[in-house]
């Protein structure tokens, strides 16, 4: 098929970039897997209390609770502005929002 010519462009910009600076690259590759694989971390985890709060277990939600806390000081304890880069990531804002709709629910379920 026929690539539009901006994302040719963009290809030809990486490949060119990948060939100048191979470690630039190479650490923005480790960056963002990096970031997919805390965004994945952080889906899950809210799968899990989305599934604890709906079934009334509290003493889950409250253990899952701990580890999303827990998760959040891991990310801020990142260097090299992680925690900024992450929040960019545009698969930030539906983390954001999915939390910001159950953490009400579960943090009502504590006892």
């Amino acid at each position: 098929g026929y690539a539009a010519p901006a994302s040719m462009g963009e290809s030809f910009s990486r490949s060119l970039s990948a060939c100048f600076d191979p470690e630039g690259t190479a650490d923005l590759v480790r960056r963002k897997r990096a970031q997919r694989s805390e965004i994945n971390k952080y889906n899950q985890q809210l799968d899990q209390l989305e599934e604890a709060v709906s079934s009334g277990d509290g003493g889950r939600v409250q253990q899952l609770i701990r580890e999303i806390q827990s998760h959040d000081s891991e990310i801020a304890a990142k260097i090299n502005n992680f925690e900024k880069d992450l929040h960019e990531h545009r698969d930030w804002p539906a983390i954001e929002s999915r939390r910001n709709d159950l953490w009400p629910k579960a943090t009502a379920m504590r006892r």
